[in-house]
């Protein structure tokens, strides 16, 4: 049995009293505060079949890029994908979420006897004629094709698609850590209060008897000011904050998720408490201790110097700011993962460098030229990749040296020439 009533409790939801051990963000999303004391079995069903899976799709891409890097948070499922080759028969391709980029070939008994070798075209054929010797095949069929139809890319741009699925998902991640610090600090409740109750019901069925128009209750405005004044985090993270202020009845609701553009709801004229309430939650992803600061009659945050009605939220202009902004913010974060995920990831630097040192012809320069080889594939696309491969050869030549554990220094010095280049250029594309 629970100890305290769920918080969306109503005569409509079904609501029981079995409790449930409920994350305040998603462990789809690497959340790890939960608690047993916010809402029922029958509502956790709901919310994890209904709303929850439209949030985490939509930050997906970035969380699967950091996933290898999340101490096992995230269950890494399988997956499969279908592969047609040159002679148009299909096979099924199984691979991991998460790591797909990681398995280049791959090997394929047939019930006939005759194995296939299925690679990506940038793998020469003496190299897979090579693997077949190795492995003692007699009969092998060689099959090439683009990398990204072996194993899709799991990082594709972000596209924003505002809903009320959306909008209910990411309110409940911010209503329900109002109710856990009340529940865990003896804070004043404002997700139960009473000029909430339409707000919950419109999160838990979608119905409510008072409308919550999109752009009206999803303030887009302030998302410059926002960034600059309040967010400006050194590592990846999220953030849900909770800033009541009690003379203006002025309640500002805030969500951010792995960086990207807040998603910023102000309600007016709400009478809550008699006493200001300002509340911040950060969860850490890569480097750092989570955070929880609360107080009363005082802002946890410098909040002074943000216009909040910057633009008209009832514009259609604010609304093709605010998916422009996302999606910028979108490609920065994922392309920041990359290069966290580069800097932090031993495993795949080293599988990296010692494929393409291998598939280098001059076995002297080979390890040189990998370091090269791998920093173009990064950088794929960028304007400036001329001067970026140009860097990156002279430094590697001014440093490289043929003592000690090469490979070690390999992956030293690749990671070297990244910083480098993204202080001039920016993260890899």
């Amino acid at each position: 049995m629970q100890s305290h009533q769920c918080l969306f409790f109503h005569e409509s939801n079904n609501c029981n009293n079995i409790s449930a051990n409920e994350h305040i963000i998603q462990q789809g999303l690497a959340g790890t505060l939960s608690s047993s004391d916010i809402i029922c079995a029958n509502c956790n069903n709901f919310f994890s079949q209904n709303l929850d899976v439209h949030l985490t799709k939509l930050y997906e891409p970035i969380i699967k890029i950091l996933s290898p890097l999340l101490s096992g948070r995230l269950k890494h499922k399988k997956k499969t994908t279908k592969l047609t080759s040159e002679d148009s028969e299909q096979y099924d391709i199984e691979y991991v979420e998460g790591t797909a980029n990681l398995k280049k070939i791959e090997h394929i008994h047939s019930p006939n006897g005759q194995h296939k070798i299925i690679a990506p075209n940038s793998v020469p054929r003496e190299k897979l004629e090579e693997i077949a010797r190795k492995k003692g095949y007699k009969n092998t069929c060689f099959i090439k094709a683009p990398l990204t139809e072996i194993f899709p890319n799991a990082i594709e741009k972000g596209c924003l698609n505002v809903t009320p699925f959306l909008m209910r998902a990411i309110l409940l991640d911010i209503l329900e850590l109002a109710d856990y610090v009340a529940v865990t600090n003896n804070f004043p409740n404002i997700a139960k209060h009473r000029c909430m109750n339409e707000l919950r019901l419109w999160i838990r069925t979608g119905c409510s008897s008072k409308q919550f128009p999109l752009i009206n209750i999803f303030n887009f405005a302030p998302v410059s000011d926002l960034l600059d004044s309040m967010f400006k985090p050194s590592t990846f993270s999220h953030r849900l904050v909770i800033f009541f202020d009690h003379k203006s009845r002025v309640l500002i609701l805030v969500a951010q998720f792995v960086n990207t553009m807040p998603w910023v709801f102000i309600l007016e004229n709400i009478v809550v408490h008699s006493c200001s309430v300002s509340i911040l939650y950060k969860k850490a992803l890569l480097d750092g201790e989570d955070q929880l600061l609360t107080n009363r009659n005082r802002a946890v945050l410098d909040i002074s110097d943000i216009r909040w009605r910057k633009f008209s939220t009832a514009t259609t202009y604010a609304l093709e700011f605010a998916k422009t902004k996302w999606e910028e913010e979108f490609k920065t974060q994922n392309a920041r993962a990359h290069y966290e995920f580069d800097l932090r990831n031993d495993s795949f630097i080293n599988e990296r460098l010692t494929y393409y040192t291998n598939s280098c012809h001059d076995k002297n320069s080979a390890p040189i030229d990998a370091i090269v080889k791998l920093m173009q594939n990064r950088y794929q696309g960028n304007q400036y990749l001329a001067d970026i491969l140009r860097i990156t050869k002279k430094k590697v030549l001014e440093e490289w040296t043929n003592s000690g554990n090469q490979k070690n220094q390999q992956v030293l010095l690749y990671r070297e020439c990244l910083k480098e280049i993204k202080g001039k250029f920016g993260y890899p594309d």
